[in-house]
């Protein structure tokens, strides 16, 4: 749970960006409220904005279910949270879906749920989601209804035609990391 804690806030801010301008001012309030461990504040500000569609709200809103943070800990509000922020588009909620049902973490664990909410994140631009739906169809994890050419196209498509993708994302972290400029 160390990682959590250390992990979470700053996922939690990455989701500010997700915030439309109307609302972000509201949603920096949950923010500095959550950072300020006031997380039933924080619930309550980015639950009114999770149900009026924003998008980041939503995700933190299932990261507070999920993890009891300023709620009780309720792993199926955290699921439907999720879906909901997946299906309007944030791809990090399909992954959390995704690595809920690989690992068991909120439900039990299932093949082809697994493989279900990472092709959303791959499909939704997410690169480690590409290379892990790469690796499922090579490796035919939750693949087992399709024919072999089919995965065989599936796995060559995202693992070799989606390799731009993943070395931007390479490319932009060692900047970030090392502190380089764009060229």
């Amino acid at each position: 749970m160390k990682f959590l804690r250390y992990t979470l806030p700053f996922i939690l801010a990455i989701n500010f960006a997700e915030a439309s301008s109307e609302y972000e001012p509201l949603f920096q309030r949950g923010l500095e409220a959550y950072l300020a461990q006031n997380y039933e504040a924080a619930f309550g500000i980015w639950l009114d904005l999770a149900n009026k569609g924003v998008v980041g709200a939503q995700n933190n809103v299932a990261d507070m279910y999920a993890y009891g943070k300023g709620v009780k800990q309720n792993t199926t509000e955290a699921i439907r949270w999720y879906k909901k922020a997946s299906d309007n588009g944030l791809a990090r909620a399909a992954i959390q879906l995704g690595n809920s049902y690989n690992f068991g973490y909120f439900t039990e664990k299932n093949e082809k749920q697994t493989f279900h909410w990472y092709l959303t994140a791959a499909k939704l631009g997410d690169p480690m989601a590409q290379e892990w739906v790469g690796n499922m169809y090579e490796e035919g994890i939750g693949t087992k209804n399709l024919q072999k050419e089919e995965i065989q196209r599936e796995c060559i498509h995202w693992r070799i035609f989606m390799l731009p993708a993943q070395l931007k994302v390479f490319v932009m972290e060692k900047r970030l990391f090392t502190g380089q400029k764009k060229p």
